[in-house]
């Protein structure tokens, strides 16, 4: 049997009890909110960011340049096609004997 003054002392209790209750909810709520406000940030965050893409990064040269960048690249791999069988001819005869 329970008796008068534990009874009492029990329903004393009762609204400190709850309202700790609450206060442990309410923590976990806001817990949550607060965490739902920082996704959203950085969310919009990173849709405010620019990002680059394939065709931005190139450099847009007008027609005119276009054809004179191609010309000078044929120019450049024929010299280099021309210059690569002198430089095996002029490491292969040196012009100097030597003799023991």
């Amino acid at each position: 049997m329970v008796k008068p003054v534990d009874f009492q002392d029990n329903l004393s209790k009762a609204p400190l009890a709850s309202r700790l209750q609450h206060n442990q909810n309410e923590a976990h709520e806001n817990a949550q909110r607060l965490a739902a406000q920082a996704a959203e940030r950085e969310q919009k965050l990173d849709q405010s960011r620019t990002q680059p893409t394939k065709e931005s990064d190139q450099v847009e040269l007008h027609p005119d340049e276009k054809e004179d960048r191609r010309e000078r690249k044929k120019r450049e791999s024929s010299r280099a096609e021309d210059e690569t069988p002198e430089a095996a001819d002029d490491s292969e005869f040196s012009g100097i004997d030597i003799v023991a």
